[in-house]
Parts: structure tokens; C-alpha cells; sequence
């Protein structure tokens, strides 16, 4: 019986210990801004990632992100309950703090594992900050 409570508090432990590591204290002057834009396509590769996403005015704009922002700060999730393939950026202090794409399934058209294009590649490379273009 001792075992088994031992065995309980270890993990409740780890969740808490994980739980509190994942969330982020704001200063008291920090913005924090958060938009969402409807996706046109994801494109991921082993060099990073080409989202293509339409902005408020509704023209396509291009995020070109490299693998190590992968599951730093570009999250890509399946969640059968959202209705569209969408993407939401969190900003503090005007700077892009985490991205994550919404889809619907893997198997939407929004979202393809082909390889990009050696153009692409480039700009991939290139990438050194985020930046989202409104």
C-alpha cells in the first residue's frame, strides 16, 4: 500500500513540475497581442517549414521557418474540434513569441510533407528571426 501512494505522489509531482515549467510569467509592461490567420498551406520539410497564410487584407504572405524553431516556437497540432486550418500567433512586445497551426486532420489539403523547392531552401536558410507580416 505504501508502494502505491509513494507511486501516486511521484507522479503528481512530475505533472506539477511539468505543468508549471511550461507556463511563461509576463512583466507588468509587457503586450501581449494575439491573432489568428486563416492558412492556405504548410509545407514541411527536414530543412524547416514554408507556412503560407492569408493576412488581413487577404493576400497570401509566406512565413519561411527553419527546423530549430520547430517545437520551440512553431507548433504544428491536429485537433479534430477546430473547424478550419488556421494559424495563431502570440506577440510580446511586437516580437513573435509562439506560432501554432491549427488543423483539422493530417490529411487536409492545408498541409503537405513534400520537399520545397531549392528557392525555398534558400530563404529557409536565410531565416534567422520570425516575423509576421500583416
Amino acid at each position: 500500500m505504501k508502494k502505491n501512494i509513494l507511486f501516486i505522489l511521484i507522479l503528481l509531482l512530475i505533472f506539477t513540475v511539468s505543468g508549471f515549467a511550461q507556463t511563461t510569467t509576463y512583466k507588468q509592461n509587457d503586450v501581449v497581442e494575439n491573432f489568428i490567420f486563416r492558412l492556405k498551406v504548410c509545407q514541411l520539410s527536414s530543412y524547416g517549414a514554408k507556412i503560407v497564410y492569408y493576412s488581413y487584407t487577404g493576400y497570401p504572405k509566406i512565413l519561411y521557418v527553419p527546423i530549430k524553431f520547430i517545437n520551440e516556437q512553431v507548433f504544428i497540432k491536429v485537433d479534430q474540434n477546430v473547424p478550419y486550418s488556421f494559424l495563431h500567433v502570440t506577440l510580446i512586445n511586437k516580437k513573435v513569441f509562439r506560432i501554432i497551426v491549427y488543423l483539422p486532420n493530417i490529411m487536409v489539403p492545408e498541409y503537405t510533407t513534400a520537399d520545397l523547392s531549392e528557392a525555398d531552401r534558400q530563404n529557409i536558410q536565410k531565416t534567422n528571426e520570425i516575423n509576421i507580416v500583416f
